[in-house]
């Protein structure tokens, strides 16, 4: 999910591969400098180190109280 200049939502990194594709965290550096990320918040369980993304500048913040389920109205 993207709203443009305000919030980019998608399935988080994994330090291991996996079979559904998942890429490391190094490999969305490059497109969230482009799309100009500042801050990145974990939604799901810990499966890639904060570390390279603190690394190459940007905040990275583990939500705790943020209810994550999707509602249809």
């Amino acid at each position: 999910m993207v709203v443009p200049g305000k919030f980019l939502a998608f399935h988080g990194p994994r330090d291991t591969a996996d079979l559904r594709g998942s890429l490391p965290p190094s490999a969305y550096i490059q497109i969230f400098k482009i799309l100009k990320v500042s801050t990145i918040v974990r939604l799901n369980e810990a499966e890639y180190s904060r570390k390279t993304f603190t690394d190459a500048g940007f905040e990275h913040v583990d939500q705790v109280s943020l209810d994550t389920s999707v509602g249809l109205f």
